[in-house]
């Protein structure tokens, strides 16, 4: 009786520190994203080849998980277009994504949002490396002043 008291209070201790143990895990990689998450805010530049267009994106992550953007595609015609978009940011600890809820100024309705998710590799303070799998597009991402121009 005493030996089978003994295992079970023996398992609940070891049960019960490999709880703890798994929770202080999980804090620590949310700790991680809300870190990397503080420091994504603020405004960022990314410059790519489409194609025969070149696009530069000044994108202004702001702390409520909202974002502003500004597209300016040079195409190789010669001509500039520039369009505003809007939405909504998260990073989940190894993917920074965006939800388009404003293309071009206008509003979309819930069946029409764009998505777009980069895998980050090489986060640094001031520049991050994001590979978008769908579109097999691979962008720098540059920390840039307020007033950065499109």
């Amino acid at each position: 009786m005493i030996n089978s008291c003994y295992r079970r209070f023996h398992w609940f201790l070891v049960l019960s520190l490999f709880l703890i143990l798994l929770a202080a895990c999980g804090e620590n990689s949310t700790s991680r994203e809300n870190v990397v998450q503080q420091k994504l805010i603020g405004t960022w530049v990314s410059e790519f080849d489409d194609r025969s267009n070149k696009s530069r994106v000044v994108t202004e992550l702001v702390k409520d998980g909202s974002f502003r953007e500004t597209e300016t595609i040079f195409k190789s015609s010669g001509e500039v277009d520039i369009s505003l978009h809007a939405g909504d940011w998260s990073f989940d600890g190894a993917n920074f994504k965006r939800k388009y809820t404003s293309l071009e100024g206008r509003p979309l309705s819930n069946s029409q949002f764009g998505y777009v998710t980069y895998a980050v590799q090489e986060f640094g303070g001031d520049n991050f490396i994001g590979i978008d799998n769908i579109r097999t597009l691979t962008v720098r991402f540059s920390r840039v002043l307020v007033n950065a121009k499109p």
